[in-house]
């Protein structure tokens, strides 16, 4: 298994990733929150852009066709940790699952990528 960081992640998994996935947040107040993601040596990397701005993406995981992306975006005076996990439907160009701002709150959403991005 690989170590913490940013594992490697096979050149399939990548291609079906690779692009701009826009969130339908349960719930959600407004904006859609956007995930950017993009090719980088053995993994990704990428954005992720919502109400609090944009932040870049600290890691990115994939085992079998289950996500996790985490990244750290600075609130009005406090530093909140985002958590999506999601199951992949590559075919599809979708995902669902839950994205959790902190400890304030988790919401399922689903994911479609934008067209022509990615495979």
């Amino acid at each position: 298994k690989p170590g913490a960081g940013s594992p490697e992640i096979p050149a399939a998994d990548q291609e079906a990733l690779a692009g701009t996935w826009v969130l339908e947040v349960e719930g959600g107040q407004g904006t859609s929150p956007v995930l950017r993601l993009e090719k980088s040596g053995s993994g990704l990397t990428g954005t992720l852009s919502s109400r609090m701005g944009e932040t870049a993406v600290s890691s990115v995981s994939v085992t079998g066709s289950d996500l996790v992306v985490t990244a750290t975006a600075q609130g009005d005076e406090r530093t909140i940790e985002i958590r999506l996990e999601a199951r992949i439907n590559a075919a599809r160009n979708a995902m669902e699952g839950k994205l959790r701002f902190g400890t304030a709150f988790e919401r399922a959403f689903k994911a479609v990528k934008k067209p022509g991005e990615g495979r």
